[in-house]
């Protein structure tokens, strides 16, 4: 969830593009500028923004797939390692139900110890490191980081886990987050564990 793309160096369509078989392929928000995430509803960022962008492609795909001569009653995801993972949250979301009918879980899956990451105020961690503060709250880390050079955010999103966290193999600072309160396009309200029990 913080580095990578859907690009064809590695898992390219070459073998099922030989098929019966419409290939679509999407890159999505990663690290911070996909998952930062404040517990402020007023804020309205609760996270996973970089999993939300998953799911409009999915709508997307089921909208437009026929134009291009596919079946919207017959998708399948796929997906390798935060691929898989992100594969595994869509199949055990209610927000991306109805969406696919199989889907192909690969090297990651929402039971992986990496696959949700702890609310450990990573959003005004990030924050402060580009100069907010501790001023305004949320709102204030917020502002901050809305005015920040993106590459300044991706630059300083890599040295936010302290030692510990990595003892206690905290992978990283910014991946998918169990949601602090539901809106209508929650993706992740409760524990993955719950979730796949009640899928």
């Amino acid at each position: 969830f913080m580095r990578g793309s859907s690009g064809v160096e590695m898992y390219g369509p070459d073998y099922l593009i030989q098929k019966d078989v419409e290939f679509v392929s999407f890159n999505y928000r990663i690290g911070a500028l996909g998952f930062i995430s404040f517990d402020s509803p007023v804020l309205e960022l609760p996270g996973n923004a970089g999993l939300k962008d998953q799911n409009l492609a999915l709508r997307w795909v089921v909208d437009n797939i026929a134009n291009f001569g596919g079946d919207p009653k017959n998708i399948t995801l796929f997906g390798e390692s935060a691929g898989g993972c992100s594969v595994h949250y869509h199949m055990v979301s209610d927000l991306s139900r109805g969406l696919f009918q199989r889907a192909i879980v690969m090297s990651g899956c929402v039971l992986n110890n990496w696959s949700v990451v702890p609310r450990r105020k990573f959003s005004e961690r990030l924050a402060k490191a580009l100069g907010w503060n501790g001023q305004g709250g949320e709102r204030g880390a917020l502002e901050v980081l809305v005015k920040a050079d993106p590459e300044s955010i991706v630059r300083e999103q890599e040295v936010l886990l302290n030692e510990n966290e990595i003892e206690n193999r905290i992978l990283f600072s910014f991946g998918p987050v169990i949601e602090p309160y539901v809106t209508k396009n929650c993706m992740i309200p409760k524990d993955p564990v719950e979730m796949c029990r009640e899928a």
